[in-house]
């Protein structure tokens, strides 16, 4: 009797552990993963590179610290938002928003822009969407619409590009089921 009530906990435990490492994400839980991921910037600065012979050396290895960064969701209307904040410089502090619908998100690779340092720990992705379907507004400019959107990450080990990218196709898969839930 023993031997089966010790073989129905086990199977029973076992079966627990299974379903907790088969659960997905909700919407709200990525976008806060997405969140805890971008703010791994904040405070941390991006080492630009400028041409030295229009700027003294100093000011070609000049940096900005990323601030601000919030990502929110309406529905499956996302809105991410950050400011590079470089008012001791000679570029002012600028803010940038970003609208989409996840459902739109096409492709997410590495965008290795050359007005960095390689040495910042600061990378920049892109996202390629679906038509013009991003809302992008900064602080010196009119909202427009755009296809791809570039967001500063935290390169950390190298695997959170992957992290974000995966986590950004959850969420758009999440969205795309509410919208259809037998769709492809």
């Amino acid at each position: 009797m023993k031997k089966i009530f010790f073989l129905l906990i086990a199977v029973w435990l076992f079966l627990s552990v299974q379903a907790q490492e088969g659960r997905q994400l909700t919407k709200a839980e990525t976008v806060n993963y997405l969140e805890k991921k971008f703010k791994e910037t904040e405070g941390l600065k991006r080492r630009l590179r400028l041409p030295i012979a229009s700027y003294s050396e100093d000011k070609a290895k000049r940096s900005c610290p990323i601030d601000d960064f919030v990502i929110a969701l309406t529905g499956c209307t996302a809105t991410i938002s950050f400011t590079n904040n470089c008012s001791n410089y000679t570029f002012n502090s600028k803010g940038y928003t970003y609208k989409f619908d996840p459902k739109d998100i096409r492709k997410i690779e590495i965008y290795n822009d050359s007005s960095f340092v390689a040495s910042s720990p600061i990378e920049s992705l892109k996202i390629y969407f679906n038509g013009s379907s991003v809302r992008y507004t900064c602080s010196d400019c009119d909202t427009r619409a755009i296809e791809v959107m570039t967001l500063p990450y935290f390169k950390g080990d190298g695997k959170n590009f992957d992290k974000i990218r995966k986590a950004f196709f959850h969420l758009s898969s999440l969205c795309k089921a509410e919208d259809d839930p037998f769709g492809n």
